[in-house]
């Protein structure tokens, strides 16, 4: 007889225990979560390429001309568009410029909060409040192994970065990633434009 009653005590508390977990899991539903998105302010969209969404292409400034590198610099926005404030415990860029269709080209690229530029790589976690940015600079240097840097992009169609966060809020911590393009055709123009400018 005793078992039987243990066994409703048993039960009894397990129906407890997953009703607590049940109303703990809406109630951090309803409070929501960071959420991530990186912008580019005067970005155009990209074309679409079949089943592919459009990607952004952002402007570029062009900041230092040698005759063998160009630096460009691409301003974004690390933007929390969740409920919850969040943590950047992370974020790099990664550049994909293939050496067998561009032996000759080297990229580099490092990012840094705007309002503490870095040129180390070194990303200092920052907590970013909801609907509030983190400003980012991108920094960008194409290298010519090979002759001057005018020839080597002559060439160059386009070509993919990422930027990588490393984000945390009410759920676990997760990579995250912003994939956006570098257009040969907007470097060379805005090379020329900086030119004219000198």
């Amino acid at each position: 007889m005793w078992g039987y009653y243990l066994l409703n005590v048993i039960i009894a508390v397990l129906v407890i225990i997953a009703v607590v977990q049940l109303l703990a899991a809406l109630h951090v539903a309803r409070q929501g979560d960071a959420k991530w998105k990186v912008f580019f302010p005067g970005a155009r969209r990209g074309e679409r390429k079949g089943y592919r969404r459009a990607v952004p292409q952002p402007p570029l400034v062009v900041t230092k001309v040698t005759p063998t590198e160009v630096t460009f610099t691409i301003e974004a926005a690390l933007r929390n568009i969740g409920r919850q404030q969040g943590t950047v415990m992370d974020c790099f860029p990664r550049a994909y410029l293939p050496r067998e269709q561009y032996p000759s080209l080297r990229v580099d690229a490092c990012l840094s909060r705007a309002d503490e530029p870095r040129d180390d790589g070194y990303w200092e976690a920052y907590l970013v409040p909801r609907k509030k940015d983190a400003l980012l600079t991108i920094v960008v240097t194409l290298r010519s192994l090979e002759g001057p840097i005018a020839t080597a992009i002559g060439d160059l169609g386009e070509f993919p970065i990422d930027v990588l966060y490393y984000v945390y809020g009410r759920s676990d911590a997760r990579y995250e990633r912003t994939r956006f393009l570098v257009s040969g055709t907007h470097l060379r123009q805005a090379l020329l434009q900086e030119k004219g400018v000198r």
